[in-house]
């Protein structure tokens, strides 16, 4: 019998983190007002660096994905977050379940990036305050 897991995306990755991966979930952590909505697929990496920090994360839904979300819902979930995150490690958790990922969809120019470290981004919605 021989097991082969390539990812480990169904539990706790923060050993298959990047360095920039860490570095933006820090930046996140330490600067995001207590009381927000933050889109994160992987919110672990945040709550490493501020656990008692009120943050209310959406995703796109459990595993296992049943279906491909189309834009109408990639887009209502974009609307309810005052904070969006987007990395490396989570386009590659789409891609691996989905074969695609569905934040292609997303027009990120109408959110004001307030962190940018290549492989982590952060944007913040534009009525945020």
């Amino acid at each position: 019998l021989f097991v082969n897991l390539p990812a480990q995306y169904g539990g706790d990755s923060y050993t298959l983190a990047t360095s920039t991966e860490l570095v933006g979930a820090r930046f996140f952590a330490k600067f995001a007002p207590q009381n927000v909505t933050c889109f994160d697929e992987l919110p672990l990496y945040v709550r490493y660096y501020d656990p008692q920090k009120n943050i209310d994360f959406v995703s796109m839904g459990n595993l296992p994905f049943t279906s491909f979300p189309n834009s109408s819902y990639v887009n209502e979930r974009m609307q309810e977050s005052d904070y969006i995150t987007v990395s490396e490690v989570q386009n590659n958790y789409y891609i691996y379940f989905l074969g695609n990922n569905p934040l292609n969809v997303v027009d990120f120019s109408r959110f004001n990036r307030i962190y940018d470290n290549q492989g982590f981004h952060t944007f913040e919605h534009a009525n945020t305050t």
